[in-house]
């Protein structure tokens, strides 16, 4: 790929605090996450509002823009609340909102119209008409339906009409049974509405397949269970287009989505890991996909992988598990009762460690095992069972310590700091201390103590630096430090270090507020709800909505 070709973004899932800051070490150039309402997870531990204004914070510290899910369906009384809430995101610096509800999405435009919106996967977009009326209503982006072709976006980017609307597309995670934001089988089934947030996956519940007559009024009758092998008819595999990868970035594709704001903080961070490494190859000119690393994707989490309809997959369902399939790693030799020992012969290079989760199928018979001791005798794994296991059943490894240190590695390493030049100066007898911005921009903090001759032990120039590079725990890292000294002052260490923390809370809000609006903005923001809410329904203008987030 040339250099100057446009590369993708890497969008992360962010369901929690972990997660986010899981998607964030692990290279993802943007994430989206939800608030404690509004947002289509409803059961993701998700933010509430001082949690999300730090969430988007943090992210934007460190280069990472932030996409707030707002893409239930929305009720008419809680529009006070959705309107207040769209003014706080605005407010905090939030780079965009995905939206479902076209309601939504008209008083996101009236109210807090410079707030990007994204045409959440929710609104079923699946062709060049649907990209133009997103253009047209003001969506700068549009998240595509899943069941959308790449030949199909290539023709959407050429015929997608006026306002440059960006297309969005998963590339790993799970899939919906049905089109995209159409399902109505939780809400029809138990109540639990998917566009309110609240899917119960009833698609992977196991079913039986009947198969009968119609009696003369239209009606089932005369029913029989037909056999079959698989129970789990309606459960989806999940979407791994790893392999691929070069032939989408070669596509008008605007961002790469990973599905996963459920999933734990371990696989955002493993499965962000891999696609960045995949993506950077790919923009260097010298990656090709590596058997590890889909190795490591299927052990992180799997229900079976598909290339999806993105690339031209007709079925994409798994029937004969709807949970974590794990990888194979071998088969079931002999079952010692007496020991209750199983012997396993390895088909791989896979061995399992202790603490790993293990899972034996065969016919009629699922046993799972944390490993607790396995020791290799005449060829064979040994491992101790509590419960028989067949032989010939197929041993899966769904549980992997050894990936498990590899995300907290990921997680708890710090991505490059932003880039700090300091110059230390003293104003009558005060240590005045600057930072040179990237952009170009000074700030500059004077300490409240004086540095004063010293009696026996002056500071040295190395002691100095050593307390001004103390940046652990910020965004920050400090390049190179200027000044000039003497070499015969003192003061406390402790002193200089507050002189620093200074500095960089000083720096960070520098960064910070060239990513929010001023002020003003944000006032004519609840301005233009306060002008609106007169044309409202009666009873729709103030909230009545027990437990709003707004209350306090």
């Amino acid at each position: 790929m040339p250099p100057s070709a446009r590369l993708p973004e890497l969008l992360a899932p962010a369901g929690s605090e972990q997660g986010l800051k899981a998607a964030v070490a692990a290279g993802a150039d943007a994430v989206y996450l939800g608030g404690r309402r509004f947002g289509a997870r409803k059961f993701a531990s998700n933010f509430d509002l001082p949690d999300l204004a730090r969430a988007v914070d943090y992210a934007h510290l460190r280069g990472v823009k932030v996409y707030v899910t707002v893409n239930t369906l929305i009720r008419e009384d809680e529009i006070p609340d959705l309107a207040e809430y769209l003014v706080r995101l605005y407010e905090m610096g939030a780079d965009a909102v995905l939206l479902q509800d076209l309601g939504a999405a008209l008083l996101a435009r009236s109210i807090v119209p410079e707030l990007e919106r994204h045409a959440s996967t929710q609104m079923t977009i699946h062709n060049s008409q649907g990209v133009k009326w997103a253009g047209e209503a003001g969506f700068s982006r549009a998240v595509l339906a899943r069941e959308v072709g790449l030949e199909q976006i290539k023709e959407m980017a050429r015929e997608g009409g006026p306002g440059n609307v960006g297309l969005e597309v998963f590339v790993h995670g799970a899939l919906c049974y049905s089109y995209s934001g159409q399902c109505l089988l939780s809400s029809a089934i138990g109540g639990r509405s998917g566009n309110r947030g609240m899917c119960a996956q009833p698609c992977r519940k196991p079913y039986i397949l009947l198969s009968g007559q119609k009696d003369r009024y239209g009606r089932p009758a005369g029913l029989s269970a037909r056999p079959l092998p698989e129970k789990f008819l309606l459960s989806t595999r999940d979407l791994c287009v790893y392999r691929h990868l070069k032939e989408i970035v070669r596509s008008p594709v605007v961002s790469l989505k990973v599905e996963g704001r459920m999933k734990s903080p371990e696989y955002v961070a493993i499965v962000t890991s891999i696609y960045r490494k995949a993506l950077d190859g790919i923009a260097r000119g010298d990656w090709s996909p590596s058997q590890e690393d889909e190795m490591e994707l299927a052990l992180a989490f799997n229900r079976s992988f598909t290339r999806g309809h993105l690339l031209g997959e007709s079925d994409v369902t798994g029937r004969e598990m709807s949970d974590n399939r794990g990888v194979v790693i071998g088969s079931v030799s002999s079952f010692d009762a007496g020991k209750s020992e199983a012997a396993v012969r390895l088909s791989g290079a896979l061995v399992p460690e202790r603490g790993d989760g293990l899972v034996f199928q065969s016919p009629g018979q699922e046993v799972g095992l944390v490993v607790q001791r396995a020791e290799t005798r005449e060829g064979l794994l040994r491992l101790k069972m509590k419960e028989r296991v067949r032989p010939g059943a197929r041993v899966y490894l769904t549980g992997s310590t050894a990936l498990d240190r590899k995300a907290a590695q990921i997680i708890d390493s710090s991505p490059a700091g932003i880039p700090l030049d300091l110059q230390l100066t003293w104003q009558e007898g005060r240590p005045a201390l600057q930072a040179l911005l990237p952009g170009g921009e000074r700030i500059c903090v004077v300490a409240s103590f004086l540095m004063e001759k010293a009696r026996n032990q002056p500071l040295t120039r190395q002691q100095i630096e050593s307390q001004l590079r103390r940046t652990g725990g910020t965004a920050f890292a400090v390049r190179d430090i200027e000044m000039e000294y003497g070499g015969d002052l003192f003061a406390p260490l402790g002193a200089l270090n507050q002189l620093r923390r200074q500095l960089l809370e000083k720096a960070e809000e520098a960064l910070l507020d060239r990513r929010r609006p001023v002020k003003d903005k944000v006032e004519k923001a609840r301005a233009r709800w306060q002008e609106m809410k007169p044309s409202l329904p009666a009873g729709v203008a103030s909230s009545s909505c027990p437990g709003s987030p707004f209350d306090t």
